[in-house]
């Protein structure tokens, strides 16, 4: 039997997603698919929208590739980052292959 992170199958395993150095902020992933965000000893939980991950997404990739040098990503923003690569690949292989 599978040993999952969470209590649904197919979620993320909870961590951090990244830490911005700049401003002081953690966001941490939580096991609810919650989304906790701390800065300046403020912690806050919060339910992220489709818009908001996609912009974590870009984010974590943007630290990654060190586009952002005042981030450092946690293994889950490692993952979303690796993901968002995989995505924009298949992407552009897919334009160019209807472009051919």
């Amino acid at each position: 039997m599978q040993d999952f992170a969470t209590g649904k199958p197919g979620n993320p395993r909870p961590g951090v997603i990244f830490e911005r150095y700049t401003s002081g902020e953690v966001i941490v992933l939580n096991p609810d698919l919650t989304v906790t965000i701390t800065k300046d000893t403020v912690s806050t939980t919060v339910i992220p929208s489709y818009d908001t991950w996609l912009e974590w997404q870009v984010d974590a990739f943007d630290a990654l590739v060190n586009f952002l040098p005042g981030v450092k990503l946690g293994a889950v923003g490692i993952r979303m980052a690796e993901n968002y690569e995989a995505e924009i690949a298949a992407c552009r292989a897919m334009r160019s292959f209807y472009a051919a």
